[in-house]
């Protein structure tokens, strides 16, 4: 049976691209903790804050659909009459398989131009204006001697981007025994970073559509990517030497050292306050690095058409991705002895200041290598079988098989001379000209990177322990394998209505390797204590399986062609990320100054969640398009970071013998129970009704209303608290025009605060409390003019506002991470021949 859906697709799908042009835009990932492999907020990967920054409205659409049925085949649109602009409009164009590498997926009958398609732009970033990026990109069509028989199409893109952020991280710790009260929060250390990035990367990819009979179908997609990013950080670090965390229930190594005769402390935080003399330090540090990337990938598909609607198909996904740092150093000089610095909080944020000091007072205090290396491979296969039992009723199902890898090897050396800093010898060797700044504040004068590269290693003294501790903790090689069945029935007992049911068995194991490592490390008023400190590493290995059904049920309804109705109720699981199941246990005491615990959790279960929603689709006119949707969520063991403070004792004497201490933990970990109820509207109108030129405009956005919660136990505290990544308000904001040569749009998100990681209590403290990503809202434009029937010209901007990414803890006046990247403006051209 055929639905009248010809003029609804035509509407729906065509608005909906306008709709999603700011996701296009960013090519954004929806997940948004892919790749996140160091646990600390501070430390969140480039592309992870990003998405923070470009964050877009849910799309409600993809709660519809479910994550394994096989989606509609491009043919039956065609059967079903729809127009060329539909099947564009529906095209997918990029397909990031495994989230891991983009390969691009469009075929030669969506190419454009007839034989070539160039595309290049200049690109100017805000923060680093000193240069200009470029990309170009070359796309070649090849249409075989019969166009019904497919087509080739080759690219290639060369990249030269200019990039960066400015940074400030802050610490907070808690402050005992002051006149005021104890667990006072305070700023223990802050630190500043301006990070300027150039990155070359050059990629060739192919596509290859190829119909051998009227029957059977070949799809192939590749892409091989490599690239490298050269990273020069300056950084600015201000310490103020008290007890880095303030551990509760115990007496702290060094407690709160400022001048308490000048602090000032409103509504129970230190608001200002100078530090001591004779035992802050200040650090000014370099880091050199050069990431090297490589990543390829390929999707395919064959497809043999046994009828009008029964077809045999088989998928095929691979993709790999490998990071390599193969010569990362940090050089750090620090001044200890007579630095004195201020710090104010202004408004939300915290400014500090330094009282003047010459250069030749700080010395050498550490310098660190690294060789890294980071690969993640990913696979699917997938075999699946469509019968048409008779008109009406139709039979799907299949088989599938995933097999996710990921795999990490660091090697650290830590190098200091066997003196303070002050004594090093060291004083003003590497000092280079000029200064840089962070959010406007002087860091420099900068470290000189090849100067630093050429110092003589000679006079320093490798801390061996150190060197084996960091490298146990962040090694891990991972691996899960999923495979399982489904079944589905649909049936169309009218032209208006359509029933689908269906069932997904999923089986997975996985083997999870990873090292325990335990430390005492600790540092002397200047630098690590000598002889090395012992240090106590063990290799283990988890296995772990799992197995679970999962039903769905979608029933449609379109009672006439501009109007839509949708109810579906399914079960999905949400699975860990492996660098979260690997079995890894990092213990350091640090002698008893802020001892922590970082562990891997490989007893984690897949969240298992049950979806209802509800959509209704109205196309009330030409480019004009309303959505409301209603949904419900009930989620079995959600899963979110959280830190806690419990008592712990190292369990090898020859490290520390000192007995039960107050760590502080940081894992991943399950809830009991956890819903979501949200409601969402998508509007598009094109304001015909104006007058010629106007007509062409329109004005599209989206809210969504959500509220969550979750009840987990935090370090023996039963709580109650938002879902991970769920502000309760979204929206996007824009206008559009699209006339004979002109097409152009701009518009703006917002998002509320979100919860991110959680702590013992939200009004705790010292990396304990609740972390929240602060709301914000962003502004981007796009403009195309196309002068001829080969030349178009272009105009791009992201991220006008330069909002930056802000995390705080429990309190917006506790700020722990402060970010900005900088508005993008890209000019360019198109060209069709």
């Amino acid at each position: 049976m055929i639905w009248p859906m010809k003029g609804y697709l035509k509407c729906v799908l065509v608005v909906t691209f306008v709709l999603q042009g700011a996701e296009i835009c960013h090519a954004q990932s929806d997940d948004l903790i892919e790749g996140m492999t160091s646990p600390s907020l501070g430390f969140l990967p480039r592309k992870v804050r990003e998405q923070m920054i470009y964050e877009v409205p849910y799309r409600v659409g993809e709660s519809a659909q479910s994550t394994w049925r096989v989606a509609q085949d491009k043919r039956d649109f065609q059967r079903e009459g729809a127009t060329n602009l539909t099947l564009s409009a529906a095209e997918l164009y990029e397909l990031r398989v495994g989230g891991l590498v983009n390969v691009k997926t469009r075929t030669y009958d969506d190419v454009d131009s007839e034989w070539i398609d160039l595309k290049s732009y200049g690109q100017w970033n805000s923060l680093f204006s000193d240069h200009f990026g470029s990309q170009t990109r070359l796309r070649l069509r090849w249409e075989f001697p019969a166009p019904e028989e497919g087509g080739v199409v080759f690219y290639y893109r060369h990249r030269e981007r200019y990039a960066g952020r400015e940074q400030e991280r802050t610490k907070w710790a808690r402050a005992n025994d002051l006149p005021e009260g104890n667990n006072i929060p305070f700023i223990d250390e802050h630190e500043l970073r301006h990070s300027p990035e150039r990155q070359v990367m050059d990629e060739l990819g192919f596509n290859v559509t190829w119909w051998p009979t009227p029957r059977t179908h070949l799809d192939f997609s590749a892409v091989y990517r490599k690239g490298e990013d050269h990273l020069i950080e300056q950084r600015r670090e201000y310490d103020s030497r008290s007890g880095t965390i303030g551990l509760p229930g115990s007496r702290v190594r060094r407690g709160y050292v400022y001048d308490e005769d000048t602090d000032v402390i409103e509504a129970g935080v230190v608001t200002e306050a100078t530090s001591l003399a004779d035992r802050s330090r200040v650090e000014r540090q370099l880091k050199d690095e050069t990431e090297e990337k490589q990543r390829y990938g390929w999707t395919g598909a064959i497809q043999h058409e046994l009828g009008e609607r029964s077809w045999l198909r088989f998928d095929s996904e691979l993709a790999f991705k490998e990071n390599r740092e193969p010569d990362r150093q940090d050089t750090e000089y620090a001044e200890q002895d007579t630095a004195v610095f201020h710090y104010t909080l202004d408004g939300n944020r915290p400014i500090f200041r330094l009282d003047p000091l010459p250069w030749d007072v700080f010395g050498l205090r550490k310098v660190e290598f690294e060789n890294n290396l980071k690969r993640e491979w990913y696979q699917q296969h997938r075999l699946s079988w469509h019968h048409e039992v008779e008109r009406g009723h139709e039979l799907e199902g299949g088989g599938f098989f995933q097999r996710r890898r990921d795999f990490r090897d660091v090697n650290y050396q830590r190098f200091e001379p066997r003196d303070s800093p002050a004594m090093s010898g060291f004083d003003s060797e590497i000092r280079g000209m000029g200064s840089t700044s962070a959010n406007g504040i002087s860091i420099g004068p900068d470290i000189d990177p090849g100067l630093a590269r050429g110092l003589n290693f000679s006079q320093l003294v490798e801390q061996e322990a150190e060197g084996i501790y960091k490298t146990a903790r962040e090694d891990y090689d991972t691996k899960r394998d999923v495979m399982g069945a489904w079944a589905q029935y649909r049936w169309e007992p009218s032209e208006a209505w359509r029933f689908h049911a269906g069932a997904r068995l999923e089986y997975s194991r996985g083997v999870y390797r990873a090292k325990q490592a335990y430390w005492n490390g600790s540092e002397n008023f200047g630098n690590v204590i000598f002889p090395a400190n012992p240090v106590a590493t063990e290799e283990t290995e988890k296995r772990r399986k799992h197995s679970d059904i999962l039903p769905s049920l979608l029933l449609e309804y379109q009672p006439e062609e501009n109007s839509y109705w949708a109810f579906q109720a399914k079960q999905l699981l949400q699975r860990s990320r492996l660098w979260e199941l690997a079995p890894r246990l990092a213990v350091d005491e640090d002698r008893g100054t802020a001892p922590s615990v970082l562990s891997g959790n490989t007893n984690l279960e897949p969240s298992r969640q049950t979806q209802v929603s509800l959509i209704r689709d109205h196309a009330f006119a030409a480019g004009s398009f309303l959505r409301l949707s209603a949904e419900y969520w009930d989620l079995d063991d959600p899963m979110t970071r959280a830190s806690w403070f419990q008592p712990y004792e190292i369990p090898h004497p020859d490290v520390t013998n000192t007995g039960l201490r107050n760590y502080r933990f940081e894992q991943t970990i399950s809830g009991d129970s956890g819903s979501l109820i949200r409601f969402g509207s998508y509007y598009a109108q094109q304001l015909s009704f104006l007058p010629h030129p106007f007509d062409q405009m329109g004005v599209f956005g989206s809210y969504t209303l959500t509220s969550s919660e979750q009840n987990v136990e935090v370090g023996g505290n039963s709580r109650q608290t938002d879902l991970s990544f769920q502000p309760d308000h979204r929206a996007l904001l824009g206008i559009f025009f699209r006339g004979p040569s002109w097409h152009g749009r701009v518009f703006t998100n917002f998002h509320s605060d979100y919860l991110v990681s959680m702590g013992e209590a939200r009004m705790s403290t010292g990396g304990a409390g609740d972390h929240f990503v602060d709301s914000r809202i962003t502004l981007d434009a796009a403009f195309e003019y196309r002068f001829s029937d080969h030349w178009e010209f272009y105009v791009e901007g992201a991220n006008l506002l330069n909002t930056p990414l802000r995390i705080y803890e429990e309190s917006e006046r506790r700020q722990t991470h402060w970010e900005r990247h900088g508005a993008a403006i890209r000019i360019g051209f198109h060209a069709f021949f």
